[in-house]
Parts: C-alpha cells; structure tokens; sequence
C-alpha cells in the first residue's frame, strides 16, 4: 500500500508550515500527488523525498526561484547553479573578513584601555550568553582557525599578554 501524507503530516515529518506548503504548490515546486475524496491535498513518498531536497537547498541559502532545475540533478544548469552558490559564499566569506577587519580596527582606535573582564561581561551580559564557559574556547578556536592574525589582535585588544596568547594558542592545539 501506497503511504500518503496530508499537508499537516508531511509538514510536520520536515518541520514546515502549511502555508509554506502551500505556496509551494502554488509556485510549482512542489504539488502533491494526489488528493483526497474531500479534496485534500496528499503527498506521496516521493514527495516527502523532493520536499527534503528542497529544505536541503533553501539551507544552503539557494533562492526557491532556482531549486528547480537543482531537482534534475542531469542538468548542466544545476551544475552552473551550485557552483554560483559557492562563489556568492566566497564573496561573503570575504565580506565578513573584512567587516571583522574593520571592527577590530576601529577598537584600537578607541585608544582606551581594554579590559577582558569587562569585555566578556558585555558578551555575557543581559542573559543572552553569547559566550559561555563551554563555548569559550571554540569561540576561540573559530576565530583561531578563520584569520590567526586578527585572533592575536583581539587577544592583545582584549589585554591578554603575550604569555596568555601563547597559553591560548597552546590549548586549542592541544583541545583539537
């Protein structure tokens, strides 16, 4: 027997609206396969597959206007596609590079003392926790792994010590 979903099943199985959905329908990305005798839209297992590679797709920041062809992976404009995708990440790689570059700029043109105290209780403060002790040392790491250079100039800016940076730089070799 066929297995078939209705549109609250299947949006529940992919964590989607049923407006989503249904604009998906709307759009021709994805109809269902059938309905029921009440005219309900059902979705068939096939379905269900093409709706995760969409969801996969629209992840990685692919507009819905071109998932399509993303579908028919045959395509050689799929191919052109994904590989728009990559370089469009490139470009933002680049982009938040540079806007780090600038932030940590601007701090040492602010030309007063730094404490790290008083830094990691602005990052910690209002209950968002955007560092905590457990994620501390893979900030670190993050920023280690994506520019070492500007991570020693934070860990100056924030007043660590050249001993400190080197203890730093040392436990996150030794926790990798």
């Amino acid at each position: 027997m066929l297995t078939m979903y209705t549109i609250s099943e299947i949006g529940g199985i992919v964590h989607l609206s049923r407006s989503a959905l249904i604009y998906y329908d709307r759009i021709g990305l994805l109809s269902p396969s059938g309905r029921s005798s009440s005219d309900y839209r059902l979705y068939s297992e096939e379905d269900l597959a093409k709706l995760k590679k969409i969801i996969c797709y629209r992840s990685l920041g692919i507009s819905l206007k071109d998932i399509p062809p993303l579908l028919d992976l045959e395509g050689r404009e799929s191919n052109a596609l994904l590989i728009q995708r990559i370089m469009e990440i490139g470009i933002d790689i680049d982009n938040l590079r540079s806007q780090q570059k600038a932030l940590l700029d601007i701090l040492e043109k602010k030309n007063r003392i730094l404490d790290k105290e008083r830094i990691l209780r602005q990052l910690i403060g209002d209950g968002k926790k955007i560092v905590t002790k457990n994620n501390y040392l893979q900030l670190h790491k993050n920023i280690e792994k994506d520019s070492p250079r500007e991570h020693r100039r934070l860990l100056k800016l924030l007043g660590f010590s050249e001993d400190d940076i080197e203890k730093i730089l040392l436990e996150i070799v030794e926790k990798t």
